[in-house]
């Protein structure tokens, strides 16, 4: 998806992150983006929510993270890429991505409201 780089020069993308747990204020990351893949989108992070499970993920308080991490996991941007194979999402399109990921939004536990527990 991409690789961290050392400068903005090199940079495709930039965030705000840690890396480190004891680092107090975030400072600039770096990115150089790997091909889009045909079923991926690419978004342009316009506004994020921060919470203090954010807090404790920058600061490895439940978990040992891997650095850099850049904190933030409800997103809205513009659609900047599609892969070849997405049909449900054009280059210009407002989209967003919340913090249930991944869940099938079919089975029992779905249905139930509790996709956090989809296998």
């Amino acid at each position: 998806m991409y690789t961290i780089v050392k400068t903005k020069e090199e940079a495709d993308a930039c965030a705000w992150g840690f890396h480190s747990p004891k680092q107090d204020l975030p400072t600039e990351i770096f990115y150089k983006f790997n091909e889009l893949g045909e079923d991926q989108v690419r978004i342009a992070v316009e506004w994020t929510g921060l919470c203090q499970s954010d807090v404790h993920q920058a600061t490895s308080d439940w978990v040992d993270n891997t650095y850099p991490l850049v904190p933030g996991h409800e997103i809205l941007g513009t659609c900047v890429a599609v892969g070849s194979k997405v049909t449900n999402f054009k280059v210009g399109d407002k989209v967003g991505w919340g913090v249930f990921a991944h869940h099938c939004g079919k089975c029992e536990t779905c249905m139930e409201g509790n996709h956090e527990l989809c296998l």
